[in-house]
């Protein structure tokens, strides 16, 4: 019985040494990076009148902060939280609608806004503040484009509904 524990204990030390060599044996060797040489590269053709006209990036909406102050040419609902949205550097969108808070993703390319799958919380609300979350929520998921003068925001939809918005 002695002698099987000790073939035994000596296959599992075996085994580990092994295992222990195989895994030495499977990492790569480090190696160098060849060396980059600089290279003069010319400079950027500075864009024309027209197209820094037409350009836009996310930087227009990074990080930028707006109160609602007309939905689909009314004005928003009186109660509850005023109803605002944020925009942070990183693609992503937070605010309120007036009664729950909500939350997700955007993109920006020219003046054409995409908004992500939108999630929030779902308290309930009087009749007047849940019929402006849902044309609201609806409207921002559905944008197509936006607009920024001076301190309004105007975000319309595909099918031209709009959100206006004036900056926080």
């Amino acid at each position: 019985m002695r002698m099987r524990a000790t073939i035994i204990a000596a296959l599992a030390l075996a085994a580990m040494l092994l295992s222990a060599c195989a895994a030495a044996a499977s990492r790569p060797e480090p190696t160098t990076a060849p060396t980059q040489i600089p290279t003069a590269q010319p400079a950027p053709a500075e864009p024309t009148a027209e197209e820094q006209a037409m350009s836009k990036d996310a930087s227009d909406l990074a990080g930028t902060s707006w109160t609602l102050s007309e939905l689909a040419g009314a004005a928003p609902a009186a109660g509850g939280s005023p109803a605002t949205i944020e925009f942070d550097t990183e693609g992503r969108m937070a605010g309120s609608s007036g009664c729950n808070r909500f939350f997700g993703g955007y993109s920006v390319e020219g003046a054409t806004l995409t908004v992500g799958q939108i999630g929030s919380t779902m308290m309930a609300c009087p009749d007047e503040l849940m019929q402006q979350e849902k044309a609201f929520l609806t409207t921002l998921g559905q944008a197509a484009t936006y607009t920024i003068a001076g301190d309004t925001l105007t975000i319309t939809a595909a099918d031209g509904a709009t959100i206006v918005f004036t900056r926080a």
